[in-house]
């Protein structure tokens, strides 16, 4: 029988499992009215138009991190050429792209990069565009992405909730890494005759990571009570 029974439309349901970096959130869209980039992380934003514009922001305590991330991106783009910007403009308006912005400061010679994974639309009731859309968009303007561990297809219920189960079992006890800290899964499932759609997400973290963010955020918040 066809995953969630014969009574659905729905003909094939996939599993994106997607690298969840250590980083910092990152959010960035294009407003067409400002002709600005609207870059955000976590409960922070600011909107500039050029690189030299984020020097307007003063406060380095709590704005250096977002601008950090908005230098990287104006970085990023100098690399398209004008018509691959101008379209790209276009593309995401009503659109965040999500990432993860990383500085791998352990490495020798650290790169810092945002690493891209999902494109969200605004004012929307779906939770992203499918995966296949969002890292076709990635690829098409040579953006950095989180890498995709795995995907697969699925028909049947009993195969599909026998491989969901071995994927939280073998994240939730894989060994703690610099670079990540679990994987993201999403969920899409196609209608017959339809397109893909997101119906659901779901982050594992394996256990040391989650112990290690535990001492981060006990340690920062010793820092700001000091």
């Amino acid at each position: 029988s066809l995953l969630f029974g014969n009574c659905t439309k729905i003909s094939e349901v996939f599993i994106y499992q997607i690298q969840k970096r250590i980083g910092s959130n990152a959010q960035i869209t294009y407003l067409p009215y400002y002709n600005a980039w609207l870059i955000a992380s976590d409960n922070l934003s600011l909107l500039a138009r050029t690189q030299e514009d984020l020097e307007l922001y003063q406060d380095e305590e709590y704005v250096f991190p977002l601008k950090k991330i908005a230098k990287k991106w104006f970085e990023t783009i100098k690399n398209l050429s004008e018509k691959e910007l101008n379209e790209l403009k276009l593309e995401i308006i009503d659109h965040n792209l999500i990432g993860e912005y990383c500085e791998n400061s352990h490495h020798q010679n650290p790169q810092p990069d945002i690493y891209f994974f999902a494109i969200v639309k605004i004012k929307n009731v779906d939770i992203c565009l499918p995966t296949s859309i969002s890292y076709l968009f990635f690829q098409k303007y040579r953006l950095a992405t989180s890498k995709i561990i795995s995907t697969q297809k699925f028909q049947k219920s009993t195969v599909f909730y026998d491989e969901l189960d071995y994927i939280y079992r073998n994240i939730s006890k894989m060994c703690f890494n610099q670079e990540e800290e679990g994987v993201v899964v999403y969920f899409t499932v196609k209608e017959f005759e339809k397109e893909e759609t997101t119906i659901s997400l779901l982050k594992i973290i394996n256990l040391e990571s989650k112990i290690f963010k535990k001492i981060r955020q006990n340690a920062k918040n010793i820092k700001l009570n000091s």
